[in-house]
């Protein structure tokens, strides 16, 4: 699956957007709330002139009657028609005189505009005028007959109330030329917010939202590539699901088979009628337990390598030795097919022999497997590679089904064969090939094919040969003298929880001179070591299983030689990995039986025990 790129520098990360972001926001809250603060400024001051034009206007309306009135008053001849004039006079003075004061108040320096404040100075250059035309006025209502004086005051009245009357004009055409200058300052600072706006935006769109975008496109390729990963993930392991369902159903098969010829021949032993078949038997119940390993132990070496847990060893090997006795094993298989079987060989190398023969065992038991006629060669050269100038090649080569160009890859895969007809026509679980290619990477080479549909394969797999002697090889050593089990001899404690394990290993010593003695779990085994010693019986040898309840193998081992005890113990197990075999020495084993074990086998590592001058006889 893909993982998530980090961030580069084109595109900020989400902290510092988040910042920018907010600065773009106040800085916008904070143009709003300014053009607010202005826009209520001015339309205050706005209110207060609006206020002072509308006074002005009236007292120039009232500064219009009062004028006229005053001519009214001086040229009327009829007594009646000045009174009535009169009446009418000090009526409109005094609304005009409420309204100047209105005016005045208005016009407070304290709370008004410059422009009020300057009127206001004006206004009061009239206040006099006003106050001694009201007093005049005054007078000339009051009298029945006006005087020559009366009438002189009036006239006064009259080119006052006229120089009052050019003043409010005046007046209400600044403040109109004021509203209008105010106006066009307003729409000078809406201009002016506008275009600020226009460039905050802009940079929050560039610093702020075209990273926040970029950063948002990323993310959502990201996201597609997830779902990507997410659906090839997906196919994969609904690929594994059948693969393994395949790989199930194909070692059910190859598990129930054998078992089946097992379970049947022992049926068969039990019955009198069948004692003449004896023997037969045997062999087809020892040909399908050998089926059965081998099965076993190609899903736990797969299950070893997949979890980085198989170690490999390089030894001094002969190819020739090595090749003669993968030869031995295949040449019979071949030979019942009427096949032609060849060999060709090389120097000295060093390798892991065990793991070297069980590739080829692999690769040439398939080549034998899928052959109907012709010939199966295992060839082992050197060919110079990339990574080992000498490197060593074994081939094997068949001239079998061989296999299509499109499904070569494939058998490597675990579990994996070529199709499901080959399957049922041949068998097998597919893991031969898997093991065998991983088996090889970790010794330094690998495991390659070339396959020609119809006319054979050729299986190749190099090695690094460590250090290669040119030496010829040495003669292959003569066999060993058969055991004698008469010549095994001594007491024996042997640990093991399995009472059917316990059955046969008493069937495996019943032809020796063995005297064993039988516990079900290590802490049993350490209380009779000690036991034995303390009577002066103690015992020659210890075979103990590593897995058993209430004390395993190890602990009790370990218990063991605290105590001072040096006799030599014999792991019992079915865990031979170099992890597993280094722990168990650790504890103080001096050597191992790894199950499931074959009766030679089991006598000759008691024997080697219980010879006091082998070195699995003693403690290290």
């Amino acid at each position: 699956m893909s993982k998530p790129a980090a961030n580069d520098g084109a595109i900020p990360r989400t902290p510092a957007l988040r910042v920018r972001y907010i600065v773009a926001l106040s800085l916008i809250a904070l143009t709003t709330i300014t053009t607010q603060a202005l826009v209520q400024n001015h339309l205050s001051s706005q209110s207060q002139d609006a206020s002072v034009i509308n006074v002005a206007g009236h007292q120039r309306m009232l500064s219009q009657r009062l004028s006229l009135l005053a001519h009214r008053y001086v040229g009327a001849t009829n007594p009646q028609e000045k009174a009535q004039v009169a009446e009418t006079l000090s009526t409109t003075f005094q609304t005009w005189a409420t309204s100047h004061d209105d005016l005045i108040a208005t016009l407070e320096p304290a709370a008004t505009s410059d422009l009020a404040r300057q009127l206001h100075d004006n206004y009061a250059q009239l206040t006099l005028k006003i106050d001694r035309a009201r007093s005049d006025i005054a007078r000339v209502t009051d009298h029945a007959s006006p005087t020559p004086a009366d009438v002189h005051d009036l006239k006064d009245l009259a080119i006052t109330t006229d120089s009052f009357l050019t003043l409010m004009h005046e007046t209400v055409g600044l403040h109109e030329q004021a509203a209008q200058d105010k106006l066009a300052s307003l729409h000078r600072i809406e201009i002016v917010l506008f275009i600020f706006t226009l460039t905050v935006l802009l940079i929050e769109a560039l610093v702020v939202f075209e990273p926040a975008a970029r950063t948002l496109q990323r993310q959502r390729r990201r996201l597609l590539d997830q779902a990507d990963d997410l659906r090839e993930t997906a196919r994969l392991a609904e690929r594994a699901s059948e693969i393994k369902s395949a790989f199930l159903a194909n070692t059910s098969h190859e598990i129930r088979t054998p078992l089946t010829s097992i379970i049947g021949s022992v049926e068969l032993l039990k019955q009198p009628a069948h004692q003449a078949d004896r023997e037969e038997l045997v062999h087809a119940i020892s040909r399908n337990a050998e089926h059965l390993l081998e099965l076993l132990n190609d899903v736990l070496d797969l299950s070893k390598i997949e979890a980085g847990h198989l170690q490999v060893e390089r030894r001094p090997v002969q190819p020739a030795q090595l090749l003669q006795e993968v030869a031995s094993t295949i040449r019979p298989l071949a030979a019942r097919k009427q096949l032609d079987f060849h060999i060709e060989h090389t120097r000295t190398v060093h390798l892991d022999p065990t793991r070297t023969r069980q590739i080829l065992l692999n690769l040439l038991t398939n080549a034998v497997k899928f052959t109907e006629q012709g010939s199966v060669t295992l060839r082992c050269s050197y060919h110079p590679d990339a990574k080992t100038p000498d490197a060593l090649r074994f081939e094997a080569i068949d001239t079998g089904i061989g296999i299509p160009d499109t499904r070569l890859e494939h058998v490597f895969n675990a579990f994996e064969q070529v199709d499901a007809s080959t399957t049922r026509k041949f068998g097998g679980t597919g893991l031969g090939l898997a093991v065998s290619r991983k088996l090889a990477r970790l010794m330094g080479g690998d495991l390659v094919a070339r396959s020609t549909l119809g006319q054979g394969s050729n299986f190749q797999v190099t090695l690094d040969p460590g250090k290669v002697s040119f030496e010829p090889p040495a003669e292959t050593p003569a066999p060993t003298t058969q055991l004698d089990p008469q010549a095994i001899v001594g007491r024996v404690l042997i640990a093991e929880d399995n009472p059917d394990n316990q059955n046969l290993l008493r069937f495996f010593l019943k032809t020796t001179r063995v005297d064993a003695t039988f516990v079900d779990n290590g802490r049993d085994a350490l209380h009779a070591v000690i036991a034995q010693a303390y009577d002066g019986t103690p015992f020659d040898a210890v075979v103990m299983d590593m897995q058993m309840p209430v004390m395993d193998g190890p602990t009790a081992t370990a218990a063991i030689r605290d105590a001072g005890h040096t006799l030599p113990i014999l792991a019992f197990t079915a865990n031979t990995n170099a992890e597993d075999v280094a722990r168990f020495r650790d504890s103080g084993c001096t050597d191992f039986i790894a199950k499931p074990i074959k009766p030679d086998d089991f006598r000759k590592a008691l024997q080697n025990a219980l010879t006091p001058n082998h070195p699995t006889a003693h403690a290290a």
